[in-house]
C-alpha cells in the first residue's frame, strides 16, 4: 500500500508573504512530478523528471523572485516532461 501524505518543503518568511511549498508525493516516489500554483486555477508551472528538481522549483517559486503565494507538487507519471532541471525552467 502506498502512503500519500502532505508535507511542507519550504516556507517564505512572513515579512514577504509567508508562501509555502507543499509536496503531496507518496513516500519513496521517484518519478515525474507536476509543480503547480496553489490557487483555484492550479496552473502548472513545470513537469520535471524527479522530486529533487520539483523541490528546487517550488522553493524558488515561493521566494522573493518567484512571486507565488503557494506551490504544490504531485506525481505526474503519465505527463510530458516540460523541463529537465530547475535551471532549464529558470
Amino acid at each position: 500500500m502506498t502512503t500519500h501524505r502532505e508535507s511542507q518543503i519550504g516556507r517564505s518568511p512572513l515579512e514577504i508573504g509567508g508562501a509555502q511549498a507543499v509536496s503531496k508525493l507518496p513516500h519513496g516516489y521517484e518519478g515525474a512530478c507536476r509543480v503547480f500554483l496553489d490557487n483555484p486555477d492550479e496552473h502548472t508551472i513545470a513537469v520535471v523528471p524527479s522530486p529533487a528538481e520539483s523541490f528546487r522549483i517550488a522553493r524558488y517559486a515561493i521566494g522573493p523572485d518567484g512571486y507565488s503565494t503557494g506551490v504544490c507538487i504531485v506525481p505526474a507519471p503519465h505527463s510530458d516532461i516540460t523541463h529537465q532541471t530547475f535551471l532549464d525552467w529558470l
